[in-house]
């Protein structure tokens, strides 16, 4: 029986900013849940920090990124399946870190197209804060 539920966990984050000049080559996704941390984002590590989180995680999830620290999470393998990466860990700041998967074929819902996406699992904006 397919799952019919109305329960979307999942919902766009946008850039901080504005939208990019080309258009992202993963759909970029934020639980619910940090919603409010990524929409605080840009004052918390400012926005050029935060443009550049936006655009390692919506165009290159799965590279290393060109400034800032990006690490596959250790341990993290068994949550990599039905082609889900492992899970990974963005230094957005010495302040705030992001945790994510991503998926180069994901069908949202039966039927639709694929689509490369990136879902942020975690935002932590207190992180390395003592």
């Amino acid at each position: 029986m397919p799952n019919t539920s109305a329960y979307k966990p999942q919902q766009p984050a946008r850039r901080p900013g504005g939208k990019p000049d080309v258009a992202p080559a993963y759909r970029l996704l934020v639980h619910r849940k940090y919603a409010a941390q990524w929409d605080q984002l840009a004052e918390a590590v400012g926005l050029q920090n935060a443009q550049r989180a936006w655009d390692h995680l919506a165009n290159h999830p799965g590279q290393t990124p060109e400034l800032g620290q990006c690490t596959k999470m250790k341990g993290m393998a068994k949550f990599a399946k039905d082609g889900w990466s492992p899970i990974y860990h963005y230094e957005a700041s010495s302040m705030a870190r992001i945790d994510y998967q991503f998926h180069d074929a994901h069908i949202a819902t039966p039927g639709m197209a694929e689509v490369r996406v990136t879902r942020i699992l975690l935002i932590d904006l207190n992180h390395n804060k003592k």
